[in-house]
């Protein structure tokens, strides 16, 4: 499994701590989330997947006062239990820290307690540095295993499972703040971890079912999950039907 977190300095701009990912694949949703704000991006394509989540705050502040963040990716395979393990921790964890609005912080205590602002400012003036990368990568993996030893690891939701009917789509849309859709999209996310093809995706600039449904007609069938400001959705999920993909542009 390979770890990888973006953040910055009080006066350095965001860097990658040590190594980089070669591949910046999430960059291609920017036009559908602000990378800044609450973001989870999971995509698999059977034997290996990867995992995208920023808008991570931290108790750091830069010159000006504003709160630094993290973004952080991960990559992996199916066959490693463990890192599957890891991975889902952290999507879970996210998770249920957007859905508490602010009130639940556990992902960015663990991250902080591996990241002080001392060690970050030594880290990014020298983030180029290639033995430093080992390093960083190590206390991500730390940070997350800390998520795994919680007495509430794994299970983050209200203890729902999709019905045969639910399971067997696809594609679908559901509401961020309705339990059932979270749920389903936990179970979604477990299983591209171990071998589903597919994606499950959090975009914050998604504001309806149209634009989502955009979005999953664009790439490998997909699960979304969107703020409901309009009243489109109820606490269920909304399943989108198998069509021809739309071909300009397509995201994975």
């Amino acid at each position: 499994m390979a770890f990888y977190l973006q953040t910055r300095g009080r006066t350095n701009d965001y860097a990658f701590l040590g190594d980089m990912p070669s591949d910046h694949w999430w960059t291609k949703y920017r036009e559908f989330t602000a990378f800044e704000d609450p973001t989870i991006l999971v995509h698999s394509d059977g034997p290996t997947w990867k995992v995208c989540l920023s808008g991570i705050p931290s108790s750091r502040k830069d010159r000006v006062g504003t709160t630094i963040r993290y973004t952080l990716v991960l990559e992996g395979s199916q066959s490693e239990e463990r890192s599957c393990s890891a991975a889902y921790e952290s999507v879970a964890t996210w998770l249920s820290d957007v859905a508490n609005a602010g009130s639940q912080n556990t992902l960015q205590r663990e991250l902080d307690s591996e990241f002080p602002e001392e060690f970050v400012e030594q880290t990014i003036i020298r983030h180029d540095s290639k033995p430093f990368g080992g390093d960083i990568a190590n206390k991500i993996e730390k940070a997350l295993l800390g998520l795994l030893k919680r007495p509430n690891a794994i299970e983050k939701e209200p203890s729902i499972s999709p019905n045969n009917e639910e399971a067997g789509h696809l594609s679908w849309v559901g509401a961020l703040e309705k339990p059932r859709p979270r749920k389903i999209f936990l179970k979604r996310v477990q299983g591209l971890l171990n071998g589903q093809v597919g994606r499950a995706l959090i975009m914050n600039l998604v504001e309806s079912v149209d634009e989502a449904r955009t979005i999953v007609y664009q790439g490998l069938p997909a699960v979304v999950l969107i703020e409901d400001s309009a009243k489109e959705l109820g606490p269920n999920i909304l399943p989108f039907i198998e069509k021809k993909k739309i071909q300009k542009q397509t995201i994975y």
